[in-house]
Order: C-alpha cells, then structure tokens, then sequence
C-alpha cells in the first residue's frame, strides 16, 4: 500500500487543532510514521490510533476523524473513540404517523417515538453505519448559537465536521433552504460541488415535506442525520412536525381540506445531537414540547 494519499489534508486539521504541533515531540508520533510509510498497514493505524492517551485523542479527534473517513480499507469498528459527554447523539426510531395527528393547541396529538442516546458522536455515528443521508436545515445565514462550546468545540465546526466525513464517504447531503442562497462560507466549502448533494427550497414554512426531493432523500435512506438551526423550531418542525400543509392541487374543489405535512420520523430513523443543532439556549428545550426530543432534551 502507498503512503497515505491524504497526509497534506490530515495535517491541516491537526495543525488546526494545535497550531503548536511539533511531530517530535507529540503523541502522534507513531502514528505519523505509519502514514508516511509506503509499507504502511491499515491494521497498523488502528492500532496507533487506539493508543493515542486519551486527552490527546479528544484534541485531535476531528482529524482523526478525517483519517478515518479516508484511509484506505480501515476496520473502522474496531477504532475506539473517547466518550462524547453532551455530544452524543440520539437515535429517534422511525413511527408511522398517528391517524389523529395534529401537531396543533389546543389538543396536541403528536409524534412521539422511541428514543435513545447512542453514546457515540455524529462523526462516529457517519463512520460505522451504512445508508445515512446527512440533512442541512437553514443554515444560510451565521447565527449566535453557532459559537456554543459543546464538549469544549463550537457547534459550528461540530457542523463542518460531519459535513466532512459525510463527504468523504460519499454520503448523501441534502441542503433545505428557505431563500435559495448559499450555506455559510464554511459549509458551502465543504459541500460545494459535492455530487451527492440534493438543494431543495421550500419558499414559505419551516417544513421541507412539501417538496418531493426531501421526501425521497429521506426515504431512499434507512437513517438521516439532522444538523442545523435552530433546534427549537426548525429542526424540531422538520423532524417532529409542526402545522403545516400540503399546498392543495389545482382546481381543487372549494372546501378542501389539505393534508398535513409528514414530519421526517415517519420516513425513517432520525439521528441528532445537540452538538450540530443551533440554538441560543444552553439546552433543547422548546417551548411546546410533549417528549419529543427524549433524551436530549436537557442533556
């Protein structure tokens, strides 16, 4: 096997992540000569991997990251990553919508699933699960929430990182916007001219439902990762539902009740983390909530 093609872009993010670095004297050490050996062994990079001390690992975890998302035929199951702490995500099971729902007052008759949290971060998530699409809610424009500390890292570059692993596996990105302008520069950069990726503009609400695109990229994946802003009313709309209608087909007959929206849970596995979803609040906590977020409500 040649030396890992990647180095130059690895290093980037280890500097990064420590503008000190010196490969001399870092713990990396092991690690950087393995890459840097044309007889270089992906069993040999899990394992200098795994024995990075674990403060260190926690520093450089975004990069590490990246060299797992790009490694040539690494066993990433067997790589052990520090526990994320408020960075985990939770697994929201995917339900069929109730045949009374009506996410409305006064008598709230929502969609609320079995939930849990994984104990692993998105990244880890992206890199040990198979057909998960990546969904980008309204992040168009820069938000306060964006420099929130989760885990001691900005919700913001928890963002640019899952974007970067999703495209580094070529997972499917689905970018929803209500403007049709373009993500944040350091979004756009990652998924710019990315070819798995779906733009799909919904011009009034909060719900993608009501385009076509969203429902089928979320139907052809078993699980959609949801990153975005904010948690509390737009993601929380997009996931869990809110009152919104299918537009009425032309020449509908006067009277005609519309169809509600179908909120994401009901087309299939949701997977979300309070680290990737902007919010001005310390926690998840929206105001009208019935359990849905479960245990990431004041996690």
């Amino acid at each position: 096997m040649p030396a890992y093609t990647r180095l130059a872009d690895f290093t980037q993010l280890v500097t990064a992540a420590n503008p000190r670095f010196r490969l001399a004297a870092s713990s990396l050490q092991a690690l950087f000569a393995i890459l840097n050996d044309a007889n270089g062994q992906a069993a040999q990079v899990v394992q200098a991997i795994n024995a990075i001390p674990p403060r260190k690992r926690d520093r450089y975890e975004r990069a590490l990251y990246f060299l797992a998302a790009t490694y040539p035929a690494l066993a990433r199951h067997l790589l052990h990553w520090p526990p994320p702490g408020r960075a985990s995500v939770a697994m929201f099971v995917r339900k069929a919508m109730p045949a009374n729902y009506a996410p409305w007052p006064p008598h709230y008759r929502r969609v609320v699933t079995d939930s849990a949290l994984l104990h692993r971060t998105a990244e880890a998530y992206l890199l040990n699960t198979a057909n998960v699409g990546v969904l980008v809610i309204h992040m168009q424009h820069v938000q306060a929430g964006f420099d929130t500390l989760i885990e001691g890292v900005k919700v913001i570059d928890h963002v640019v990182s899952v974007l970067t692993v999703a495209r580094e596996l070529g997972a499917p990105v689905a970018v929803l916007t209500q403007g049709g302008v373009p993500l944040v520069d350091r979004l756009e950069a990652v998924v710019n001219g990315y070819v798995n990726r779906t733009d799909i503009l919904v011009t009034t609400g909060h719900m993608g439902a009501k385009n076509p695109a969203y429902r089928q990229f979320a139907e052809a994946c078993d699980s959609v990762l949801v990153v975005g802003f904010d948690a509390n009313v737009c993601v929380f709309a997009n996931i869990f539902g809110t009152m919104e209608f299918h537009p009425l087909p032309l020449g509908a007959p006067q009277g005609t009740v519309p169809n509600v929206l179908e909120p994401l849970i009901t087309m299939c596995d949701v997977v979300t983390s309070r680290a990737v979803v902007v919010t001005s609040n310390p926690t998840i906590s929206p105001a009208n909530h019935k359990g849905e977020y479960g245990p990431l409500y004041e996690f």
